[in-house]
Parts: structure tokens; sequence; C-alpha cells
């Protein structure tokens, strides 16, 4: 009996005396979050970490789609979520969300809403320039747009070649519009302009130097 008492005493003490478990890192995107869960997506995994009033969130703004880096304490027993500590989110994703317009005198005019996860809905232009896309550069206040052009079709001339007459027809060939993908890089940033509603601009820059500016629009 004393040898069984013993082992279990034994047992006791080495359960108590045993290694605490090292914080870990998990980076990816925000899967979905409220004020007292975050679900981390990556690559090849995901991860739901509990939070609480001790969990220390850079920027003070958890939102969904925004890329992520949490220093968590791993569960010390099943059933259990494991505490985020820190959490860090890129500062740029919350400023570019939201709506943008062009100014009144643009041609397009160009109204779009960019949305978490790297949406965007267009108001207009419909036909000649659609944006499909954006994404963070990891540069701070800059971004990427994507998107299509519709160019107008190339027709071929020919010299000295006399076209054959053709018989009249009632139907006429339309040569189909040319559509060309396109990358643009724009920056966030603000205007002293008093003459806008909004201080709040984005400078949009093509790789051929062109620029458009889009001032943002509270809803």
């Amino acid at each position: 009996m004393r040898l069984t008492i013993f082992t279990i005493l034994t047992f006791v003490l080495l359960a108590g005396c045993k290694e605490p478990v090292e914080p870990q890192t998990i980076a990816g995107y925000i899967a979905d979050c409220n004020e007292e869960m975050i679900l981390i997506k990556c690559d090849t995994t995901s991860m739901r970490l509990m939070i609480d009033n001790n969990t220390v969130v850079e920027h003070k703004e958890l939102i969904s789609g925004n890329v992520v880096e949490a220093i968590y304490q791993p569960q010390e027993s099943e059933g259990e979520l494991a505490k985020a500590l820190e959490i860090f989110t890129d500062a740029t994703y919350p400023k570019a969300l939201g709506h943008w317009q062009s100014g009144k005198n643009s041609n397009p005019k160009i109204d779009i809403q960019l949305l978490s996860h790297g949406r965007i809905h267009q108001n207009s232009p419909q036909t000649t320039l659609l944006f499909t896309r954006w994404q963070l550069t990891g540069q701070e206040d800059h971004i990427t747009l994507y998107g299509t052009l519709s160019l107008p079709p190339i027709i071929e001339k020919t010299k000295e070649e006399k076209t054959p007459e053709k018989e009249p027809s009632d139907t006429i060939d339309t040569p189909e519009r040319r559509t060309m993908y396109f990358e643009a890089k724009a920056e966030l940033t603000t205007t002293d302009d008093s003459k806008t509603e909004s201080h709040r601009v984005m400078i949009i820059q093509t790789d051929k130097g062109h620029k458009s500016t889009l001032y943002f629009t509270e809803e």
C-alpha cells in the first residue's frame, strides 16, 4: 500500500513540474472574427484562437480578409482554444475599404467600392473600364488594382489593293473590341484641396505614367 501511495505522489509531482509550452506564431489572413475569437487561414491549415481583454491587437481593429500574424499560447488540454497573445495586421487594409469616386469633370467617371477579400463592386463605367479585384502590396498606404480595358478593334488596311465589290446585304459585320488586362498601383493619401468633400484620396498610376485621382465618399 505504501508503494502504491508513493507511486501516485510521484506521478502527481511530475505532472505539476512539466515544462510550460512556449508561445507559437501563425500567419495568414483573417477568415472570420468577433470580439471573442479569430479564425486564421493560411495555405496549409487554419486555426481558431481565443481573444480576451489581455490580447494585444495592433491598430485596435480586426477585419475579415486582412493579412494577419498572431502570437498565441497553445492549448493545454483538449477542447480548449489556444489563446491569442498578440495580433498584428496590415494598417493599409482598413484605409482601402469603402466607396471611391473620381472628380465631377473626369472622363470616364469612376465609381467603385473596395470590399473585403479583394472584391470590387463597380457602379461606373460599365463597359470600357472594369475593375476586377485589389490586393495589398506590403508597402504602407499602397495597393494594386486589377481589371480589364475594352479597346477599339484594329482594322488592318492594305495598300494599293482594291476591295472587291460585294452584293448589298442587310447585315453589317461589326469588328469585335479588344480586351486588355491591366494592373495599376494606387497610393492612399490625403489632400489639402478644400473644394472636395473628403480629404482622403486614392491616386492611381499606370505603368505608362497616367494618373487618376479618386476621392473617398462617406456612405
